[in-house]
């Protein structure tokens, strides 16, 4: 029992040498491509996407070198340190989901990045005048008119004819990725690695669904209600153009609250100074 209790030390003790090793170069790697994206999805540049693209190859070498894998896996079972077994077990899936031939990888990080900078640099048009997103959420938020909310919601729709085409090849490859892993599609193996149940979850919304179908339908009623009022038409002729954000996220009921509270507020100010108390100068 001594010497069984010995070797399982002596394998926590390779484990987290192995940890010591590798964590510190990937948590290198993913802030800069951490930043990388920052910058990307603020300025839309080309040159970021390129070295994104490039970061994330290198970031997924690291969780796809198949002798790295092997080591992994020889530790299955021999660990005495539960929070060691939990650090191998999320290493592992990391591991298994980039077990797809490097090509192909290389593809689908490729594409996303060509995806990212066509959405950063997209401007939605309306009446031949090219508008931001922030315009748009602008007038969802204030304007009265429904003709007007109309042309701003379907002018923030464009985006999608112009994505379309690169996400659903995305999409193809990524389930051509997954299926060489033995799962039939992506969101089977997303669910599989995050550790999630397909059959629980599935169940898990189907109560969910029956117990707040209810309460949904009179949150709804009281919605439309509302934007009839406040719009002047009958519900036939209402559309999400009436909501106040793009997407119908935002409590349309209590859209004007948080307003109230950065009234006379400096949000630089206020950025600034929630960032300093975790020890981050973003000056």
């Amino acid at each position: 029992t001594v010497i069984n209790a010995k070797e399982t030390s002596m394998k926590d003790q390779a484990f987290q040498q192995f940890l010591d090793q590798f964590i510190p170069k990937v948590a290198k790697k993913e802030k800069e491509r951490n930043l990388t994206l920052w910058r990307l999805e603020t300025t839309g540049d080309a040159d970021e996407a390129e070295k994104l693209s490039g970061l994330e190859i290198e970031l997924t070498e690291y969780f796809s070198d198949s002798k790295d894998y092997q080591k992994l896996r020889s530790f299955e079972g021999e660990l005495q340190d539960p929070l060691l077994k939990r650090q191998l077990k999320i290493l592992l899936l990391g591991f298994k989901a980039n077990q797809v031939p490097k090509d192909l990888r290389e593809k689908i990080t490729n594409l996303e990045s060509e995806i990212m900078v066509l959405y950063s640099n997209h401007r939605s048009e309306v009446d031949g005048k090219k508008v931001s997103e922030n315009e748009i959420r602008e007038v969802l938020r204030k304007e009265k008119d429904p003709q007007i909310r109309k042309k701003y919601w379907e002018a923030s729709k464009e985006i999608g004819n112009v994505l379309a085409p690169k996400v659903l090849e995305v999409v193809k490859l990524r389930n051509e990725a997954t299926k060489s892993l033995g799962y039939s599609d992506y969101f089977t193996m997303g669910l599989d690695l995050s550790e999630i149940d397909a059959e629980w979850l599935d169940k898990l919304f189907f109560r969910l669904s029956e117990k707040i179908d209810e309460a949904h339908e009179k949150i709804i009623q009281r919605i439309e209600a509302e934007q009839m009022e406040k719009f002047h038409v009958e519900k036939e002729e209402l559309g999400p153009w009436a909501w106040s954000d793009p997407f119908g996220q935002e409590d349309p009921l209590e859209d004007t609250v948080s307003d109230q509270w950065l009234e006379d507020k400096d949000p630089v100010e206020i950025v600034t100074k929630f960032y300093d108390s975790i020890g981050y100068d973003i000056r």
